[in-house]
């Protein structure tokens, strides 16, 4: 964005600026002391490739219960779980708690689709994890994950999924946004998104609040 201002007012910093006009904007992150605001997200659907009867449905594994889990069948040779959320989130954590059972998938691959295809975020040969934790740096913009065991001639054995939940960095469409100033005057970013996912790089500004004092402002100028 251009002409980004920064108005203390009481206990919060009003950020305005003048929006890009390109249209592969999605919207624009702040940062706040250099820590970038996010929120958990929720996954609204979930299917899976099989699953090993009424106690193993994809559904028991988005349901917030560690002792649920999705199972997939025994004939299931290329078993997979996917994750859908409402819109698509700047995904920064994964968290992947696997089996309270002892099923741990040994090789597993975590992938996000990018609109055309599944992009590989992890992969794994030799877990020995019953949670699994990925921090995407940087963050992915997706609505819809891709849990995989490897191929296996015996589905059931392959692993189970319990439960899957992550945050993702919060996307402000406009051109502004009210920040709580509780600790004071301090540096502000806003860097612009594009509709792929890629967050560009910050230039420097010193706006001024209503009480007198001037703090370091970065603001974006370019989508690279």
């Amino acid at each position: 964005p251009s002409e980004v201002t920064v108005v203390a007012a009481g206990s919060q910093y009003q950020v305005n600026w003048k929006p890009n006009t390109n249209d592969i904007v999605a919207g624009y992150v702040i940062e706040t002391g250099g820590k970038r605001q996010m929120h958990p997200f929720a996954f609204t659907s979930v299917n899976a490739s099989s699953y090993a009867g009424s106690y193993g449905t994809p559904e028991r594994a988005n349901d917030e219960y560690d002792d649920t889990f999705w199972q997939p069948d025994a004939a299931d040779r290329d078993p997979n779980i996917q994750f859908h959320t409402a819109r698509k989130e700047l995904m920064s954590d994964i968290s992947i708690v696997w089996s309270s059972s002892g099923y741990v998938p040994r090789k597993y691959t975590v992938e996000a689709y990018d609109g055309f295809s599944w992009i590989p975020l992890r992969e794994e040969v030799a877990n020995t994890e019953s949670i699994t934790q990925l921090t995407l740096n940087p963050p992915y913009l997706t609505d819809a994950i891709r849990v995989s065991f490897a191929a296996t001639t015996d589905g059931s054995s392959a692993g189970q999924v319990s439960d899957v939940k992550g945050q993702a960095l919060d996307v402000v469409v406009g051109r502004s946004v009210n920040i709580p100033s509780t600790n004071g005057p301090q540096s502000i970013s806003v860097r612009t998104l594009s509709s792929i996912g890629l967050l560009g790089d910050a230039e420097i500004a010193k706006p001024g609040g209503d009480d007198g004092e001037l703090w370091p402002v970065t603001l974006d100028a370019h989508v690279s």
